[in-house]
């Protein structure tokens, strides 16, 4: 093997690994993208769900601890 093919072997293996670490970075770019809306609209649901709590015991206290007819869970 001569030096030309030699140095061609190396810039072919430099040219893989560069390609190889972009496609990583890319992929870590994305998850953590993904992470990141996970968390943002577990945060937005959990906002919520504590704004309903808020509301129900907002709307029980103001009747007086009676649950009026609306209730969908009143059997009576």
């Amino acid at each position: 093997m001569n030096w030309l093919a030699i140095l061609r072997a190396l810039l072919g293996l430099a040219s893989s690994l560069t390609s190889y670490l972009q496609n990583k970075q890319l992929i870590e770019a994305g998850e953590a993208q993904a992470i990141a809306e996970g968390l943002k609209n577990a945060q937005a649901a959990t906002e919520k769900a504590r704004k309903a709590r808020r509301d129900a015991l907002r709307k029980f206290d103001d009747s007086g601890g009676v649950p009026d007819d609306e209730d969908p869970n009143l059997r009576d």
